[in-house]
């Protein structure tokens, strides 16, 4: 999402938000940033940890007001929470009908195994179980061949 933590806001460090074809969000973080008094001419890496935070997660359920009027003259004024880098890239893949928006998108994406199940999708007490001294998770992805040597062997 900040490629260069060295730029600051105003400078577009904020990769994904930083305008194609419109101003919209841009401005939609301008205007977050003022209501929260985070400077955006200081660089993405001296704002503290929580201002970071906000801009890339959001501010919870707290209103802000927002008024924008597009280039063809459409006015959105609006009180609204600011829902966050990470959550508007996630929703906007999510939600789009469109394969251009889901490609742009996707390239902010990175799909990652969980650091507590490694992938498995399971909980804590699922991986417990274990099978000659493997978790459930790791037995299961055996191959059907090395299953049956594993499970004649334990």
């Amino acid at each position: 999402m900040v490629p260069d933590r060295h730029k600051t806001l105003r400078d577009g460090a904020i990769e994904p938000w930083n305008p194609i074809s419109s101003k919209y969000y841009p401005e939609l973080l301008a205007q977050f940033c003022a209501s929260v008094q985070i400077d955006l001419d200081t660089p993405f890496d001296e704002l503290s940890a929580h201002q970071q935070d906000q801009i890339l997660y959001g501010n919870g359920t707290e209103l802000f007001h927002f008024h924008y009027e597009n280039d063809f003259g459409g006015v959105r004024d609006v009180d609204v929470t600011f829902e966050g880098v990470i959550n508007n890239i996630e929703r906007r893949y999510r939600e789009t009908n469109s394969e251009f928006t889901r490609d742009v998108m996707r390239k902010y994406m990175a799909e990652l195994p969980c650091p507590d199940c490694h992938g498995y999708r399971l909980n804590e007490r699922a991986l417990a179980v274990q099978v000659g001294g493997e978790n459930i998770g790791a037995v299961s992805e055996l191959a059907i061949s090395d299953e049956l040597t594993f499970f004649l062997l334990n």
